[in-house]
């Protein structure tokens, strides 16, 4: 996985081990995994609601 992710092992055993995590190191982490990350919102008294929209930041986000 560390390999997939192009960061040492320890890096991904403390990832694992974590229990907060931004949304965007784990659609990075499940995308290298072959995967997809979807949210969805459950409650109890209507359907559920699956979350779209949620862009991924690109380094130009950040500059000011």
């Amino acid at each position: 996985m560390g390999e997939l992710l192009g960061i040492r092992q320890d890096s991904i055993s403390k990832l694992e081990k974590r229990t907060d995590l931004l949304l965007s190191t784990l659609r990075g982490y499940l995308n290298a995994m072959g995967g997809e990350l979807e949210l969805v919102v459950k409650f109890s008294d209507r359907p559920p609601v699956i979350i779209t929209g949620l862009a991924e930041l690109d380094d130009e986000d950040y500059e000011t």
